[in-house]
């Protein structure tokens, strides 16, 4: 949800009988916090993204060149579906990226068809992907036959 759709949310159900604690947080919510806490731009968490996998995997980066290699294409996929879920629109991940919107939106939905049929190679490159971008591990994805996430079953 977006701040203006979070806004006009509120405006629906400002007359309503809500209690007064609820409507103070909820309009704190949306007016004060955004100003106090801005986020980074797309291509500022792009870049932190980056230097974490590069960090990471020796060097590698999937960005670097406009390579189709599958392993190139699933982690750049993946660091799409990433920002998405991290609330940047498209055109903001494409301004970022170098890439198309569509691309872009394309990226998204292979990552979330892989890892709705639970893909291997998907799976792997998500979990490790979540591991450097939010310095933790997704529970749901924890797999006992991992590769460390850029092996050999992911060439």
């Amino acid at each position: 949800m977006t701040l203006t759709e979070a806004r006009r949310t509120f405006e629906k159900f400002k007359d309503k009988k809500l209690d007064k604690e609820l409507k103070e947080a909820i309009r704190t919510a949306i007016t004060v916090l955004p100003e106090d806490y801005p986020r980074k731009t797309a291509s500022q968490r792009l870049a932190e993204i980056r230097e974490g996998i590069r960090e990471t995997f020796d060097g590698f980066d999937p960005f670097a060149k406009r390579s189709r290699v599958r392993e190139d294409v699933i982690w750049r996929q993946a660091v799409f579906y990433q920002l998405r879920n991290e609330g940047y629109t498209f055109p903001e991940v494409a301004r970022a990226s170098g890439y198309n919107h569509s691309t872009v939106l394309f990226g998204c939905t292979q990552t979330r068809d892989g890892l709705d049929i639970k893909d291997y190679e998907t799976k792997i490159v998500w979990r490790r992907l979540n591991e450097i971008a939010n310095g933790s591990t997704d529970n749901q994805l924890q797999d006992s036959d991992s590769d460390g996430g850029r092996g050999e079953k992911c060439s």
